[in-house]
Parts: structure tokens; C-alpha cells; sequence
């Protein structure tokens, strides 16, 4: 069937980033199952399943991806069962996912649009095929299968039979497991022998199967919830296809529906496994990030990043996870949902008792009523001080009630009398007290009653920081504190709060802002009041500037206070430090900063060549081939508009090249103009620069656009795309 592949014109076929050009091949690789299969498959979920979305070209591959897996034994089948299984949505809510706020996790919509409907058609035709692979000779296809056909319901009855006649005499535990699931998913739980059996099995993924499969059925029986709780509460146990964190989360769906017949029994095993989980795994690590694989460092010079956990430990942390959301349904059902804000004095011991062990564990709880805050904030809100800021019972005109109450409920009022509350809660206090309050917010006590921020938003702290500052004199001492206690890596609100008035004081005295605050006035320099970092930069001598500048790790930002500095002093300190063997920052941010710089980084890049480790010297080698031919770099920027896009190009000076609409999905003659507007769009890199109502999948797509039609080079975020 491969043979037709490119009868298609793939040209008119889109995926994620825009003509589907690339997947005839990938499709070929996977059925050839040649060297980089795997890459092949990587790219062709995140081209025509992109984040759970389906594109003109998801269909059309579907009967070729179904051809492979009823063809030859090759390796990528039991994969591509795999693909296929999630290309029907049929199980994108079997498990419990565990609550992480800090993760970022797609949240595609119902599968009731063209391209779905088409690529849900596209699998239902090929049902036999995919039935056939339950008898494939590998065990890994069988599981598969089993998963796979569980979710299409055009083969229900035959493959209810089918599986019937195989679970028993299936010589393998994993796809012995995933038959009898397979089973409890299309409806055949009350099938008691099979559960029967299966609780008896040797393998402990077999009975946690059946456990999970008779829970779903309703059955809250003493040998079904303890090998539940054992799931749950243990080491990973292998899911196959059902789930990469393993049987635990199935498990806890299935208590979930226990609750109905065996709510206390329930609630028992299901506390009992989340202290057994925290006891056995420990505290979960703060905001976990991959280990940094930098292109410019040497792997032998790298240094040693975080510990990444090992995917046995993402499982675990992922089971713990959400049996602590179990527990925050089931311990704490008054606060889920509720908008108010809980007190500590709501809680009763047990409730205490299991937000101190959840925040030990740094292990988010899902209460809108109690949002997770950082460990710290937790003990706070759990134990406040008695004179805390937050706390103090504040007496205004129209209303009396703790700070932190008329902070929230600035929330309810309009902007003009949200704007003269904090006015007024500000005249109510002394510098002391109003640097007190913020320093308080600071902590993360109180949050925001709708979201993760701080009770008090930044922009809204203009009338407190302004008392602070009218103090300022008497509270030096207590603002040094707080600035050697943020240090270097603070937020840059806070960075500013901090340095605005002591900068003001600097500047009375005729005195320079200490050196010891620079670190701070690096962080200050995200700051959206760009102005007054700017003065703030003006009041230091050219060579900190130029040192301060140089270390932001950031082009945009660099380019921006650039002026302020000496270009070849800002250039020399940039690549010194991507020449220091502690460097982590990739190709593409040291690229940003010296493009930032223009020529004035050629001669200390030219310097820098012969001192470079060999990734560095090929890194400055190919980067001095656009410095040399001066800035050339375009902007493309991108407003959403509502019902499409509004793309203005403009040239290195800001002029505007060209500036037209855009449909929302763009397409390769939609973006042409773009393109024909550039003299020699060979020689041109383009820089895109979308506001926040444009999504990032339409960003991605214009950078493949753009580099299709002949754009050297197109970068956006953290994205580039060169051409080839």
C-alpha cells in the first residue's frame, strides 16, 4: 500500500507546523523500522497529532499507519498499535492524572471536527486489521491490541469474544493484564470468573488488573480494595499501554467508583496509601526541570546539572500525585471547589494533619479553597503568627476586617475603587508597616482567591511601596535585609520594590548604589517600567552597567539597555561568559545576545575562537558568517485579531516592509506576500514576535511557512528553523 503514498499532494495537506511535506518519509522509516524509526514516529505525533489536535493530513496517513501494523513484523508495531489507540481519544481519561500546577499539560478539545471525524472514520475502517493483531505472535503487540480495540467500539462484540477466549490461556502477565482491562473497559467487568481468576493469578499486575476491573464493575470487596491500596501505595507496577505511571492511577479511578457502595473503607485505604506513598518515596523534588543539555559545552566540561528523576521515580511522583487528589476529594470535599478562602481554624486535626504531611512532601493538594502554595506559605497559612501583617485588623472608612481580606476583595471591586482601597489601606499605615505587609505578600501567604499569584498583585502596589519610600531613611536597614535575602533570583517586582528606594537614597546622598546590590539590579531589569530602570542603570558608572547588561542572558533585554552601555565592554563580558566552561545557556541564547550586539561582538568572537572548546568554536565560527554581514534581522510581528492575525514585517531600522491580514490558520499562499516583500529572502533571518492572543501552534506553523518559501532563518521563542 505504501506505494501510493505520493499520489497524495502532501504540498496541500497540513500538520501542526504546515505543509505535511515531511511525513511520506516518516511514514516509510516506520515501516521499514530503519535506524531514527523512532525520531520518525516522535515527529510524526507532534506534526498530525500535535498537543491532542488533529490536521488535514492526520487522516490521509492513518490507512498507511494501519497498513504497517497489519503488514511484516517490524520493530515500530506495537508503537504504532500505541499511536493509533491515542489517534482514537478513546482512552484520554482512564486514569487519574496527578495535580502539578507547575506542569504544562494540552488540553485538546472534543474530537468533533473535520480532521477528527475523518481520522476517527480512517481508524474504524481498518477495525479488522487491528483486531487480527490480538493473535500477533510478540506479547507486546497483543497488549497492545488489547488496549487499542478496548477504545473502538465498530469491534466490540468480536473482540469481547475474542479476548474471552484468550485471557485465560495468555502465557504472558503483561498481556494477560491488558486483555483482562480490556475486558473491564468494553463492559465485561461482571464477567466474575475472569476477575475470579485473575485476583487468584501468581503475577501481581494480573490481580491488580482484576482488582481494578472489579472496582470499576462497583465491587468494594476487602480483596479488591487491599490489592487496590497495594497499587497504589507500592512501587510502579508495569501498566503496558495503560499507562505510563503504571497500574497506581488506574487504581485510583477505580476507588473512585468504590466510593459509591464503600465510602469510609474507601476513604481509609485511600489515606492509609497516600501516607504509605509520602513515607516510602519522600519529599518530591521543588519545580523539577530536564537536566540542561547545552550545544556549546563539551560533555566531558558540562556541569553536573540537577538530578533528573529516573522515569521508575517520574512514575511514582505522577502515582503520588494524584492519590493526594484523591485524598484532597475525599478528606477535604467543603474546600475543592468552594471560592472563599479557608481559615486554619475551619480545619479539624485530621484535615491539619494531612495538609502538613502533603506540604512536607511538596505535594500539591487541588483546593480551590486552600490553592497550593509554596511549603513555606503552607506552614504560614497553617500556623500564622500573631502579629503578622496580613493578619493585622486594618479600621478604613467604609470597612473594617484584616489586611488580607481587603486585599482579596479588591478582586470584587471596580479598578477606581479597587485603586483608592489600596490608597486607603496605605494612608492607614507607617512605612514600617506598610513594608511589613509587603513583605508578607511576598511570602505567598494568602493567594490570590482566583489563581496561583500573590493576594496583591505588583502593579496594584504602587500606594504601599510609596509609603515605604517615604520612610526610606529609617528602614535602610530593614530594605538591606530583604535584599540580601532575595539575592540574585528573585522576581523583578520584587527585585524593584526593594531598589527603588534605596537608589533614591544613593541619589540624595550623591552616593553609589552599593555593588553588592548589583546582582538584584540585574533581576530588576525585567521590570516592566522600563523607564525607570533605565534611570536606574544611569545612575551607575559606565563599566557596571556594562557588566550588568552583559549578564542578563537575554538578547532582547540587552538590545534594549544596550544604549545605556559601551557595546565592546557589553561584548566582552557576553562572550566571556559563553566562553566559561560553567556556561548553560544554549546556542540559541548566546546567538540572541551577539546578534543583539551586531558588529560589535566580531572582533572579541574573532578573539574568542582560538580559547573555544570545539562545539563553542564551530558555534562562534558559524555565527561570525551573519555578523560580518552586518544586522539584517526582520521582525514579523504578529497581533491576534479575533477572527485571524494582522502581520506587519518590518526591516533591522523598524520600517515597515509590508503589512497585511492573516486568516487564522494560515496558509503557505496566505504567507507568501511576506515573503516576495523581502529582496533576497535567502539572504534574510526573520524574527517573530506574536502577542499573547496569538496561540503558539499558529507561531510554529508561520516559522515552517516562512522557511518553506526560501526565509534563511526563523526564529521565535526559544524556536528556530533554518532553511536547508
Amino acid at each position: 500500500m505504501l506505494d501510493t503514498i505520493d499520489d497524495h499532494d502532501w504540498n496541500t495537506l497540513e500538520d501542526a507546523y504546515g505543509p505535511a511535506v515531511e511525513v511520506p518519509d516518516r511514514i516509510r522509516a516506520l515501516a521499514t523500522a530503519a535506524e531514527g524509526w523512532e525520531d520518525a514516529l516522535h515527529d510524526l505525533y507532534a506534526g498530525i497529532y500535535h498537543q491532542g489536535g488533529y490536521f488535514s493530513a492526520t487522516p490521509v496517513a492513518v490507512p498507511y499507519l494501519i497498513a504497517i501494523v497489519d503488514g511484516p513484523p517490524v520493530a515500530s508495531k506495537a508503537r504504532l498499535l500505541h499511536f493509533l489507540g491515542d489517534l482514537t481519544s478513546a482512552h484520554a481519561a482512564d486514569a487519574v492524572v496527578g495535580f502539578d500546577p507547575y506542569a504544562f499539560r494540552s488540553q485538546p478539545g472534543p474530537p468533533d471536527y473535520p480532521e477528527a471525524t475523518a481520522t476517527l472514520a480512517a481508524i474504524a475502517e481498518g477495525a479488522s486489521a487491528l483486531l487480527a493483531r490480538l493473535g500477533d505472535p510478540a506479547p507486546e503487540v497483543r497488549s497492545e491490541a488489547a488496549w487499542l480495540v478496548s477504545g473502538l467500539p465498530e469491534c466490540r462484540d468480536a473482540a469481547v469474544a475474542d479476548l474471552e477466549a484468550r485471557v485465560s490461556g495468555e502465557p504472558d502477565e503483561g498481556a494477560r493484564a491488558s486483555q483482562l482491562l480490556a475486558l473491564g473497559w468494553m463492559g465485561e467487568g461482571a464477567n466474575a470468573a475472569l476477575v475470579e481468576a485473575g485476583l487468584a493469578d501468581a503475577s501481581a499486575r494480573v490481580r491488580g488488573a482484576a482488582a481494578i476491573v472489579a472496582a470499576r464493575a462497583g465491587s468494594a470487596e476487602p480483596a479488591v480494595l487491599e490489592e487496590l491500596e497495594a497499587l497504589v501505595a507500592g512501587p510502579p507496577v508495569d501498566a503496558g499501554p495503560w499507562g505510563w505511571a503504571g497500574l497506581a492511577p488506574l487504581a485510583i479511578a477505580a476507588l473512585g467508583r468504590a466510593t459509591t457502595v464503600a465510602p469510609e473503607a474507601v476513604t481509609e485505604a485511600i489515606e492509609r496509601a497516600f501516607r504509605a506513598s509520602v513515607a516510602r518515596i519522600g519529599r518530591l523534588p521543588d519545580h523539577p526541570m530536564p537536566p540542561i543539555r547545552s550545544e556549546l559545552v563539551e560533555p566531558e566540561d558540562a556541569p553536573a546539572p540537577p538530578r533528573w528523576p529516573t522515569e521508575e521515580e517520574q512514575a511514582e511522583h505522577e502515582a503520588l500525585r494524584g492519590v493526594a487528589g484523591a485524598v484532597a476529594r475525599l478528606a477535604f470535599p467543603a474546600f475543592v471547589d468552594r471560592a472563599e478562602l479557608a481559615l486554619p481554624s475551619e480545619l479539624d486535626a485530621r484535615q491539619r494533619a494531612l495538609l502538613e504531611l502533603a506540604s512536607d512532601a511538596n505535594v500539591p493538594l487541588p483546593l480551590r479553597a486552600i490553592p497550593w502554595i509554596e511549603p513555606a506559605a503552607m506552614k504560614r497559612f497553617l500556623d500564622p503568627p500573631a502579629d503578622g501583617a496580613l493578619e493585622r485588623t486594618l479600621a478604613l472608612e467604609d470597612v473594617t476586617a484584616p489586611a488580607w481580606r481587603l486585599l482579596h476583595e479588591l478582586h470584587e471591586l471596580p479598578p477606581e475603587q479597587g485603586a483608592h482601597r489600596v490608597e486607603a489601606i496605605a494612608a492607614a499605615l507607617s512605612g514600617r508597616e506598610a513594608l511589613d505587609l509587603l513583605a508578607d505578600v511576598m511570602t505567598g501567604a494568602y493567594p490570590h482567591p482566583r489563581g496561583w499569584g500573590a493576594c496583591l498583585a505588583p502593579p496594584q502596589w504602587a500606594p504601599l511601596a510609596a509609603r515605604v519610600d517615604a520612610d526610606a531613611e529609617p528602614l535602610e536597614p530593614a530594605l538591606r535585609s530583604m535584599a540580601d535575602a532575595l539575592g540574585g533570583t528573585c522576581p523583578a517586582t520584587h527585585a524593584a520594590f526593594v531598589l527603588r528606594p534605596l537608589a533614591r537614597l544613593a541619589a540624595d546622598r550623591s552616593e553609589a548604589l552599593p555593588e553588592a546590590l548589583d546582582p538584584l539590579v540585574r533581576q530588576a531589569c525585567f521590570d516592566a517600567d522600563q523607564a525607570w530602570v533605565t534611570s536606574l542603570l544611569e545612575s551607575l558608572d559606565r563599566a557596571r552597567r556594562d557588566a550588568i547588561v552583559g549578564r542578563l542572558d537575554n538578547g532582547v533585554f540587552l538590545q534594549r539597555y544596550l544604549p545605556l552601555c559601551d557595546p565592546d565592554a557589553v561584548a566582552r563580558v557576553v562572550v566571556e561568559q559563553i566562553l566559561d566552561r560553567a556556561w548553560t545557556r544554549g546556542a540559541y541564547e548566546a546567538a540572541e545576545m551577539l546578534h543583539a550586539l551586531g558588529e560589535a561582538a566580531v572582533p572579541h568572537v574573532e578573539a574568542a575562537i582560538d580559547r573555544a572548546t570545539p562545539r563553542k568554536r564551530r558555534f562562534f565560527e558559524e555565527t561570525l558568517v551573519e555578523l560580518r554581514g552586518g544586522s539584517v534581522e526582520h521582525v514579523l510581528a504578529l497581533e491576534g485579531t479575533g477572527d485571524g492575525l494582522r502581520a506587519r514585517l518590518e526591516d533591522p531600522e523598524g520600517r515597515v516592509v509590508v503589512s497585511l491580514a492573516l486568516p487564522a490558520a494560515p496558509k503557505l499562499d496566505d504567507v507568501r506576500p511576506l515573503v516576495d516583500a523581502l529582496a533576497s529572502p535567502a539572504d534574510v533571518p526573520v524574527r517573530i514576535l506574536p502577542d499573547d492572543a496569538v496561540p503558539h501552534a499558529i507561531a510554529y506553523k508561520l516559522q515552517r511557512l516562512l522557511v518553506e518559501l526560501g526565509v534563511r532563518r526563523v526564529s521565535e521563542g526559544g524556536s528556530t528553523l533554518r532553511r536547508t
